[in-house]
């Protein structure tokens, strides 16, 4: 019992304030554009005095492109079995260098690929990198080294993925491949309306529709506009002189034809309001 109070007393005697050192980035997965500008966070915690924690960036290029290897076999095939397959390779076979380096309150030093980039390291150990290039895209990781402070977790990553020529033009070749499927689709499934006037890519000199659909309806469009015609605007005959025909009006009767009584043409009746 005398040992285990000891033992307390002991450990309360000890500094308090030592904690391991904590790297933490706020977001794990960044896009932009070429030529544009992104900040990549990047925070640490330690007990170490902070003019000597030395901040750290090093790229390392993806093991497999995540946009253009995306559908490959070998890609999903590491998906499948729970790895990443952009990111767990060795260092051997992926490029490895040195972006920037701050120690302290120093000021920040590029490293000898960058020497001619507009980088820099902002706060405590956030990236700017002005004018993002194709060849920027990969995998950055924040390592901090703080003297006398080697427990804890010192580093962590951040992916970049930079839209370059190459992928802007595949999506743009991907929005017009499904603009051309979906015209297709709208001639095959609506051939009344657009089969005989918008000319499918795929029959450019026939009718994507059956014919005897476009006929049938050609038939029924015929018949309505007929239909309208004589209801509106086909004059209506009746005999001359006669008091009741301009109450009542009379059609091609019997009695017209017996009689020989002429027929005149009357003006049509006013559209109904």
């Amino acid at each position: 019992m005398r040992n285990s109070i000891l033992a307390a007393f002991l450990l309360g005697l000890l500094p308090t304030g030592i904690l391991p050192v904590q790297v933490t980035v706020q977001d794990s997965l960044r896009k932009v554009t070429l030529f544009a500008s992104i900040t990549l966070k990047c925070d640490y915690s330690t007990s170490a005095n902070l003019q000597d924690v030395l901040v750290t960036w090093r790229f390392k290029s993806y093991c497999q492109d995540p946009i253009l290897q995306y559908f490959s076999t070998a890609y999903q095939a590491a998906q499948s079995l729970g790895q990443d397959p952009t990111n767990d390779c060795p260092d051997s076979i992926r490029t490895v260098r040195v972006v920037i380096q701050k120690k302290g309150s120093n000021e920040p030093t590029l490293g000898t690929d960058y020497s001619q980039r507009r980088i820099t390291i902002q706060n405590k150990a956030d990236l700017v990198i002005q004018e993002v290039m194709w060849w920027d895209n990969g995998v950055y990781y924040c390592s901090v080294y703080a003297a006398g402070d080697t427990s804890g977790n010192p580093e962590n990553f951040v992916k970049l993925i930079v839209y370059n020529w190459e992928v802007v033009i595949f999506i743009i070749l991907g929005f017009l491949l499904l603009l051309i499927l979906l015209c297709v689709c709208w001639c095959q499934c609506c051939p009344q309306r657009c089969c005989c006037y918008v000319r499918c890519p795929c029959c450019p000199t026939k009718c994507c529709c059956p014919e005897k659909a476009v006929m049938r309806y050609k038939m029924m469009k015929d018949a309505q506009k007929a239909m309208s015609q004589w209801s509106y605007g086909q004059p209506i005959y009746a005999p001359m002189g006669s008091k009741a025909s301009s109450q009542h009006p009379l059609l091609y009767t019997d009695y017209g034809m017996k009689q020989n009584i002429p027929l005149t043409a009357m003006p049509p009746p006013p559209p109904p309001p």
